[in-house]
């Protein structure tokens, strides 16, 4: 299994079709999708097959998808599915959620005046506070 395999544009993942990579971090890379079957743009999250290896890993990939979808609050992205496909001869373990076109917070802080950045800031605590109250621990 390749320590990295990045999808391609136009690559099928069960009824999700990749449109380019917007993100990574230390459990996937998130890819901009469409949902094929509802025709609505998604956020892919797909954990890298170097992982799949690692059960923990595995195991905390689909915890993360179970907590965040029992959660309702509008600073909390909205879960839609979990699942797994081939794609290349390769397993991929995916989280499909609500798409948010915008900017990431890291540019916010970069580009925005001060009282716009406390809103912005005031929200993610918002949505933290919640996650926290429903027993979630997050890490920023």
């Amino acid at each position: 299994m390749p320590e990295h395999f990045e999808v391609p544009a136009g690559t099928e993942i069960a009824h999700y079709r990749v449109d380019k990579k917007i993100g990574a971090g230390g459990m996937g890379e998130v890819y901009k999708a469409v949902d094929l079957t509802l025709d609505r743009p998604v956020a892919l999250k797909v954990l890298p097959p170097a992982l799949l290896s690692e059960a923990d890993r595995v195991r905390r990939f689909v915890q993360e998808a179970k907590s965040a979808s029992a959660l309702n609050h509008p600073h909390i992205v909205t879960i839609y599915e979990i699942g797994q496909a081939t794609v290349e001869n390769h397993q991929v373990h995916y989280i499909a959620m609500e798409f948010i076109d915008g900017q990431t917070l890291r540019g916010m802080i970069q580009k925005n005046p001060l009282p716009d950045l406390l809103r912005v800031l005031a929200q993610v605590a918002d949505g933290l506070a919640k996650a926290h109250g429903a027993g979630i621990v997050t890490a920023i």
